[in-house]
């Protein structure tokens, strides 16, 4: 149950960023909300769940995002992986750290795609790509620890209705 629960959150973060975000651009950058799901998962998920929330999360992001299939399962699923694995070696918990994490994500996730763009498509770099990769790792940070309490929220919420349930 938890894991249909999983994907609806997800399935309704991608509608929403693909439909309603674009509307509210700054500059033209709009923040991924699928990724900020994705480090929230890695930090507060164990082991393998993590893995395979941030896995699951770029594969239904490619999916309905109409891109190239497997950037984003690649990078989401990265970083599901580090952060299930440094959430114990490092505190991650608080405001300052999940805004500098977010914006570390959001940095490799920029890097991996324009690399692979650059590699695959041999399109060029563009003198604007610096201002946007921290223009969009600044607006996940931002938004981020919002996202991470609103996520906390859901999750208690659902704990509390399938315990009363289960009862």
């Amino acid at each position: 149950m938890w894991i249909i629960f999983i994907v609806l959150i997800l399935l309704f973060l991608i509608s929403i960023q693909t439909t309603i975000l674009p509307l509210f651009t700054i500059s033209g950058i709009v923040p991924d909300f699928v990724l900020i799901f994705a480090v929230y998962c890695g930090i507060h998920f164990s082991g393998r769940r993590g893995v395979f929330a941030g896995l699951v999360s770029g594969f239904l992001q490619d999916c309905f995002s109409g891109g190239i299939l497997g950037i984003n399962t690649l990078s989401k699923a990265l970083i599901g992986y580090v952060f299930s694995n440094l959430k114990d070696k490092i505190m991650v918990d608080g405001i300052v750290p999940i805004c500098f994490f977010l914006f570390v994500s959001s940095v490799f996730d920029s890097a991996l795609f324009f690399c692979l763009q650059f590699l695959l498509f041999k399109n060029e770099w563009g003198g604007a790509l610096v201002p946007a990769v921290l223009g969009f790792s600044l607006y996940n940070a931002v938004i981020g620890p919002l996202f991470f309490l609103g996520f906390d929220e859901l999750k208690r919420w659902f704990l509390r209705k399938s315990s009363i349930r289960a009862i």
